[in-house]
Formats: structure tokens, C-alpha cells, sequence
């Protein structure tokens, strides 16, 4: 009744048809999964980059606790206060890659509390270093004393002043 061609011609059309339809399924399939991979690499690099940026900060920020010190030394060393600008130069350039290393990780509250930790021991250290510096230069001034002596005193003066000086 329905004899429209050979069994071989419809049995060729049927499995045509589901080969056709494999193949819509399976390339379907395989962009949904093309599709997927893509965002997960996307937040992938977004967060390498992220993290990079972050690590870059911390470096900047470790460069400048250095830079800090490297003008404390040669002013402790020699008295003269061009070794001052290392130093100072060092405080403004800290707070900004503090801050901008502390936007960075707004979201995770462990270095939350680490960042509020660093930025308290710097506060109180520069606090120190500043009042070391104001004093030595005053012992300098005064007493016309080598450096080793003027910072000795100067510490001296601190340490009865703040139990928080003794760390320098």
C-alpha cells in the first residue's frame, strides 16, 4: 500500500535521517561545551590577571618598606638629609600601592585583616621613624655629634617616651 521505493531506498533514507539527526545532537552538544569552556577560560584569565596586579602591588609596596629604611640608614649613617628622600618618597609611593593592593582584594577577608595588620605596624613604625628623624636631627644640631651618636640618643629619647619605639 505505501510502496513508495525499494526497502534498500528506504532503509537508506531512515538511516540517513538518523545520521542527520546524530550529528545536529552532537554538534549541539559540542558547542554547548565550546560555549561553556569559553567563560570558564574567560574568568580564568580574568583572575590571573587579577592576581597579578595584586602581586604586582605587594612588590610595590615591600619596594617602598625598603626604600623607607634605605633613607633611614643613610641618615642614621652619614646625618645628611638628602638621604631623607628615599625615605619620603617611600612613604607617598607606599600608600598608593597599599591602597591600591588593598582595593584589589576588597572581597577576601583574610587579607582584609592581614592589610589592616600591615597598615597598623607601618603607621606606628613610620610614627617612630618620624619622631627618630625629628629627634636625631635635633642631636645632630645640638650636640654637633657623629651619627651613630645622635641615633643612639635619639633612640634613648624614644624608647622612655613609647613603649612601641623599642622595635626600631
Amino acid at each position: 500500500m505505501f510502496e513508495h521505493g525499494s526497502l534498500k531506498k528506504r532503509l537508506a533514507t531512515t538511516f540517513s535521517a538518523i545520521l542527520a539527526a546524530a550529528f545536529v545532537l552532537i554538534s549541539v552538544v559540542l558547542i554547548s561545551v565550546a560555549l561553556f569552556n569559553t567563560g570558564k577560560l574567560r574568568d580564568t584569565v580574568y583572575w590571573n590577571t587579577h592576581t597579578h596586579q595584586v602581586l604586582q602591588e605587594s612588590e610595590m609596596t615591600l619596594l617602598n618598606m625598603v626604600n623607607i629604611e634605605t633613607g633611614l640608614r643613610g641618615f642614621v649613617a652619614s646625618g645628611d638629609e638628602k638621604f631623607l628622600d628615599p625615605c619620603k618618597r617611600g612613604q607617598k609611593d607606599f600608600g598608593i600601592a597599599f591602597d591600591k593592593a588593598k582595593t584589589l582584594t576588597l572581597g577576601s577577608d583574610l587579607l582584609a585583616v592581614r592589610s589592616e595588620a600591615l597598615e597598623s605596624t607601618v603607621a606606628s613604625t613610620t610614627w617612630v621613624l618620624m619622631l627618630g628623624f625629628a629627634l636625631t636631627r635635633s642631636v645632630f644640631r645640638q650636640l654637633g655629634a657623629g651619627p651613630s651618636v645622635a641615633f643612639a640618643t635619639a633612640r634613648a629619647q624614644i624608647a622612655q617616651g613609647s613603649p612601641r619605639a623599642t622595635r626600631i
